[in-house]
């Protein structure tokens, strides 16, 4: 074989599977970056108010989430998750509610593990009002613990939004 041929090889070899498993670094990211933890001192949702509302501007799109109905929430509660945002109509946002205390496990250990993710869609706002997403999650057989809220534009992944609340038993 001739050079160009064994480059040509290696080059399909290594860098195809490397593209598709998603190795290779998106636009825009820097060689050891790492995530942005949620910003200290977010409201809790636990409190009497009717509904709490947190408000995050990260990236292009600022963004709020509202936890209904506000207050504690018990294992079992149907809570709606809503937010405004000004990105545009049609856009997803990946929403994603998963425990904090989720992380590796010894092999075959048993353990039960609550959470819900899903994709919606911002919807156009009503009268001038800013543009709207909504997510419901019914917390019927999770586990009591503390819940990270994570929301991610898919078409603008740079918006984003974290929050947390604590499910009771």
């Amino acid at each position: 074989m001739h050079i160009p041929e064994i480059l040509a090889l290696v080059m399909i070899t290594v860098l195809l599977p490397a593209a598709f498993s998603g190795c290779l670094m998106q636009p825009g990211t820097e060689l050891g970056e790492v995530p942005t933890p949620p910003p200290a001192g977010l409201p809790s949702p636990h409190g009497t108010a009717v509904g709490v509302e947190v408000e995050v501007a990260a990236g292009p799109a600022n963004m709020t989430l509202t936890f209904l109905p506000g207050g504690e929430f018990w294992a079992g509660d149907r809570i709606l998750l809503a937010g405004t945002t000004n990105l545009s109509p049609g856009n997803h946002l990946l929403v994603e509610v998963i425990p904090v205390s989720f992380g590796p496990t010894r092999k075959g250990e048993q353990v039960a593990v609550s959470g819900s993710s899903g994709v919606v869609e911002v919807v156009a706002g009503k009268n001038g009002l800013p543009n709207a997403w909504s997510f419901t999650i019914d917390t019927r057989g999770w586990e009591p613990d503390e819940y990270l809220v994570r929301v991610q534009g898919i078409e603008v992944p740079a918006s984003l939004l974290t929050s947390r609340f604590t499910l009771r038993p």
